[in-house]
This record gives C-alpha cells, structure tokens and sequence, in this order.
C-alpha cells in the first residue's frame, strides 16, 4: 500500500515527524519521470508522494495555479511566498500553462521556475536554467489515478551541479537576496556530503508541507463543493415547498365536488369528514419534509448573521408546528352546533401560525438588504390586509352562509407568504454563503 501523508488526517503525528511522512515507495522512486532526462547525473535528487481523495481533474487545478505572486507555493509561505498566504481557492486566470511560462520561485523572479513541459491533468514540468542551454533544477509534478477516484502525487526533483555555481553567484546590482536565497547560498558553499545531507532535509521539509498544503486545498474544495451542492438543493426545497402549498390550495379542491376556491377556505380541505383531508394531509407531510430542510440549511448557514439563523430556526418551528394543527369541522358540522375543542384549538392554531409569520418575515427582513427589507414590509401588508378582510367572513362560515370571495383573498394572502420564502430562497442562491447576507444583500445594499 502506498505511504500516505497523515498530517491533517485523524492520525495526528507530532510536528516534525508529520512533515517528513510524505515518502514515495521504493518504485516509485525508480519509476522513470521526464526529469530524469533532463539531469541524468544529478548532484541531488528526491522524489516524494502524497494520496489525494480526489481525481487528478480536480487535484490539477492547484498544481497550474502554483508560483510566488500566483498562488504561492503552498508550502511555508513566509519562506517561498514573502509572507503571502497561499490561495485557498482556484484561481480561474491562472489555469492556462504554457511552455515558457515563469512560475516564480520567490517573489519577483524572472527566470525560474520555467515550464518545460505541461500536461493537464497529468504533468507539470518546471525547471531553472543553467544559463547553457540545460537544466540547474528541474522538478516535475506527475498526478496518476488510483481506484476510487484518488490520485498519486508523485513529485521529483533533480539539481545539477550548476546550480551549485548558480547559488554561490553574485546576486545583481541593488537586488536583496529573500531568506531562502540567502540559505541556499550558504548552502552552496558547504561540502558536498554536508550539503546533501542539510539541504536533503531541509528539501523534505518544505516538500512534505508543498505536498499537504496540494492535499488539504484539493479534498476541502472537494468536501467545499459537495456541500455547496446540498445547501443549494436544501434552499431549492424551499421553492419547491413554496410552490406545493399553493398549488395544494388551488388544485386539491378540484376532488371535492361542489368546493369553491373562490368561496371557500383552504381549511376546509383538511376537515374532519372533507374528502379532500387524506390528500391534503399526505402532500401537506411532504412540503414540511422540504420546508424543515428549508429552515434547517437557511439556520446552519447563517451565522454570522444571527437574524437570518432565527429566521431558519423559526422556519423549522412554525412547519413542525403546522403539523399538528387540529381540524376544523365542515360548515354544516358548525352551523348545527356541531363544533367543539378542536374547532377552538383551529382557531389558537391560526392565530399564533400568523405570529409565527411576523417574526419569519420581521427577522428576515432584518437579515438582507434595504430592498428586501423594504419587499418583507410589503409582504406583512398584504398579509395582514387580506387577513382582516377573510375575518370579516367567520360569522357567515360558522352559520354555512355563502362566503363569496374569502377564498380569493385568503389565497391571496397564502400566495404572499409562500413568495416571500421563494425570494428568499433565491437571494440565498445568490451567494456562495448565507453567511454573506450578512456583510452584503443580493437585493440590494445596506443603508
């Protein structure tokens, strides 16, 4: 089995010995790579390897973008990068590679690295000229897929003894040598055996770190992305929650014979003794199913917005809540004088279901932008207002008298509710984070 690189992994090993865990196995090291051509005797060489849950597509992208002033090397940045973090994300400008390319080795140079060779997804050669028309250093990247969707990243570097005149060079006029020309200078003028030995471990070091530093971007982008995937599928089951309820309230109605929607309420749908209650109950399990994972993602994305987070965990309530909302008897149940606790615990249950909306709405309008601030104010309006004009009806429905209209505008009100959570929705969609609704509205800016 191929040695794995465990640091960052649930085998915690103490530093030092984590940044020397990334070794190639002994055929790997005699596998034939194209540097081997291009520096046949080498002074130093090394070959490292490290396994990545991910497929070389998906590992490459962070191999194109490397380079001081690019991505960074991924390694131990105040060294290699001055002082610059590396990308933690692809850089979608640096992923084209060509022959020739600079691939700066440290800040502001202009000559190495060099790509020699680029093969996506597969190779990367880099090397520093030896001003002679041959190779200094040359150091290559070779990715190859393994079962499972993983990839073996093996990466092998060979340097001439050129570069030892190369490193023991005078640096031009008016340039300050980094901290790491200046180790390799040093380096240069040690013997032979000291200087294999020092700058093998040193090598392995930063290698080691350059290697998980690859493993780390590679697998969190993979875990990032997968769980983008399900935030949007999870704010997506909101619209479609959305959509369901008002198609319920327009459309399970036709399978009752002599309803009106236009006369009637939605609540006499789910009636005790409607023959519309055993549909209305089952599709009404499956919009909570869609809106609990609503709330359930808008909540565990919000922070740091902490009223979008009540506005998920307020989402989640009023839905569980819904559930249980005890039925209400038919009209000519009520006019006989047929009602009882469970018409009165109808009536509880409405009335704190619109508190309910107060809070989602006010919270949620608190969360985004001036826009839709100003959006959620219109919302509670139109709610509100079709709320007073179906209580004008109670008294006609309690008697079985004709109620012309509530159903519209209780519909209406339904519809308002239900689009505010769509939009909502989308404005999440919007972002890459919830969280970013916080420090900016896809609806419009702040005040």
């Amino acid at each position: 089995m191929f040695a794995e690189c465990h640091a960052g992994t649930g085998n915690a090993l103490p530093p030092v010995m984590a940044l020397a865990t990334c070794f190639a196995t002994t055929l790997e090291r005699r596998r034939p790579l194209r540097v081997d051509a291009m520096i046949p005797t080498p002074l130093f060489s090394s070959t490292h390897a490290i396994t990545i849950d991910a497929p070389p597509e998906q590992v490459w992208p962070w191999i194109a973008q490397m380079g001081a002033g690019r991505a960074g090397w991924y390694s131990w940045d105040a060294i290699d990068n001055g002082g610059v973090p590396s990308a933690s994300r692809v850089a979608p400008d640096l992923q084209m590679v060509v022959p020739g390319d600079i691939m700066p080795s440290v800040p502001g140079a202009t000559d190495a690295f060099v790509v020699f060779a680029v093969e996506p997804p597969r190779d990367l050669v880099l090397t520093v000229p030896d001003g002679h028309g041959g190779h200094a250093v040359a150091w290559e990247h070779a990715l190859f897929p393994l079962d499972g969707n993983r990839t073996r990243l093996i990466v092998r570097a060979r340097a001439s003894s050129r570069w030892l005149d190369l490193a023991r060079a005078k640096p031009p006029s008016g340039h300050r040598r980094l901290f790491i020309e200046r180790a390799y200078s040093a380096l240069a003028k040690l013997p032979e055996p000291l200087l294999i030995g020092i700058g093998g471990f040193g090598h392995r070091l930063m290698e080691a770190r350059h290697l998980r530093g690859i493993q780390r971007r590679t697998t969190t982008s993979g875990h990032a992305a997968i769980a983008e995937r399900w935030r949007r599928s999870l704010l997506g089951s909101g619209i479609l929650g959305a959509v369901l309820y008002v198609a319920m309230t327009l459309f399970v109605g036709l399978r009752w014979d002599g309803y009106s929607i236009v006369s009637g309420v939605p609540s006499e749908l789910s009636a005790i003794g409607a023959p519309t209650r055993q549909l209305w109950m089952w599709l009404g399990g499956v919009y909570a199913v869609l809106m609990v994972g609503f709330g359930w993602i808008v909540w565990r994305s919000a922070p740091p917005n902490r009223n979008l987070h009540v506005v998920g965990a307020l989402l989640m309530a009023h839905t569980v809540f819904g559930q249980f909302w005890p039925p209400m008897h038919q009209r000519a149940v009520l006019a006989a004088g047929g009602g009882t606790l469970t018409d009165t615990l109808h009536l509880v249950w409405a009335a704190l279901t619109g508190i309910f909306f107060m809070f989602i709405v006010g919270f949620g309008a608190a969360a985004l932008g001036r826009r839709f601030r100003v959006y959620s104010l219109a919302t509670i309006v139109v709610v509100l207002a079709c709320g007073a004009v179906t209580a004008t009806y109670a008294s006609q429905l309690q008697a079985d008298l004709p109620t012309p209209g509530v159903g519209v505008w209780e519909r209406i009100s339904i519809a308002a509710f239900m689009a505010w959570i769509v939009i909502l929705a989308i404005a999440l969609l919007r972002v890459p984070h919830a969280a970013a609704a916080d420090r900016r509205s896809t609806l419009g800016p702040r005040p």
